[in-house]
């Protein structure tokens, strides 16, 4: 009688806020579509990775490309990847990721002398814009679907020395529709940082509202 009692304390304690047992190792990924209602532009990411499942934490080294619907045209693209942790709790959740991409080559055009190819200019600069985001967030998932929470990140892109620095918080709701797609809206503000040596320092603080839809495989 006291074994049995022993087993089934165990069992309750382990149950209790237990990580979710489903998510096991294996390849993950997620197609997203983000719209920003201010700036009227949509963006689109792809990601794979792989979940190496620790029960209650994930680690997950990921590829990922991106692109973004604006001015009635998508932009060139970026590609790059980067590694997320994340725990495995059934309604409590709570992440952290970092991610490194290459988004457009800009070329920058000198005036030259006319050479014997016809060739009127010389490429003074030909190089990609670096961007380098982290992301952490944390909140509550609810049994009915429904979930809410806080995210915020730091983006810097880099071009040549130059460096172009956003700042983003939000609050975060969203509804499971089934057991992979999402749809939420984030409300928070955005603080840029002004991408030109003589701007010493200078920010811009604009409210921002998303909505967005996840499918994950």
């Amino acid at each position: 009688m006291k074994k049995s009692a022993i087993v089934v304390a165990t069992l309750l304690a382990l149950s209790a806020g237990a990580a979710n047992a489903d998510v096991l190792n294996g390849f993950t990924g997620k197609v997203e579509a983000e719209h920003t209602t201010q700036d009227k532009s949509t963006n689109l990411e792809a990601r794979v990775g792989y979940d190496f499942n620790f029960g209650a934490v994930s680690v997950i080294p990921f590829a990922s490309v991106e692109t973004q619907y604006e001015d009635k045209h998508f932009n060139d693209g970026a590609f790059g990847g980067g590694l997320r942790v994340q725990t495995n709790f059934d309604n409590f959740y709570a992440y952290a990721e970092g991610r490194a991409m290459r988004k457009d080559r800009i070329k920058v055009y000198g005036a030259a002398p006319m050479d014997i190819t016809g060739n009127g200019t010389e490429i003074l600069i030909d190089s990609t814009v670096k961007e380098y985001r982290a992301e952490v967030g944390t909140g509550y998932q609810f049994d009915n679907g429904f979930f809410a929470g806080v995210e915020a990140s730091y983006t810097r892109d880099r071009f040549e020395g130059i460096n172009s620095d956003t700042r983003n918080v939000f609050a975060v709701a969203g509804y499971d529709f089934i057991d992979n797609l999402t749809g939420y809206i984030k409300l928070g503000r955005e603080e840029a940082d002004q991408a030109v040596p003589y701007a010493n320092g200078a920010t811009d603080w604009e409210t921002k509202s998303v909505i967005g839809l996840t499918y994950r495989f």
